[in-house]
């Protein structure tokens, strides 16, 4: 993929739909460049644990951070998320 070694090109986001979506497919994309977190690479980093080691995506990023203030105390005792 030409994208993947333009160096203009800092990030790429695959819209296709979800018949499309297939390793082959997903991991066509450089780790370093997947705005999604598609790949096996970043999946397995973010499975792991490692998420300050890939690109997570925004949504995910949310509810990370949505349980990380969970258990600080938010929402207060009996809340729930939904």
């Amino acid at each position: 993929m030409r994208l993947n070694e333009d160096p203009n090109v800092q990030g790429l986001a695959l819209d296709l739909p979800e018949s499309l979506y297939s390793s082959k497919v997903l991991n066509a994309v450089k780790p370093e460049k997947d705005v999604d977190g598609l790949s096996d690479v970043n999946l397995g980093r973010l499975v792991r644990g490692d998420a300050y080691d890939c690109l997570v995506p925004p949504t995910v990023s949310a509810l990370l951070a949505l349980l990380e203030s969970r258990s600080s105390g938010w929402p207060s005792k009996g809340g729930e998320f939904m």
